[in-house]
């Protein structure tokens, strides 16, 4: 695991983004579904956070860091 790539073309990265968006929306109380559907939000993150931790073990390249 010698090469590298930047940050916006991990798949962990992406997704564990997107798992902290939904979750600080529904802190703020924003549902991505109908009224009180907050399973919407708990179910998309769940999929986020699962989807950044098969990125995270299917990783074949180091995330570059600019230092």
């Amino acid at each position: 695991m010698n090469a590298t790539k930047g940050p916006f073309a991990s798949l962990t990265v992406w997704s564990s983004a997107g798992a902290a968006i939904v979750s600080g929306l529904s802190a703020f109380g924003i549902d991505l579904g109908p009224d009180g559907a907050n399973q919407i939000n708990a179910i998309v993150a769940g999929v986020l956070a699962t989807v950044a931790i098969y990125g995270r073990i299917r990783a074949s390249r180091r995330i570059a860091t600019g230092v």
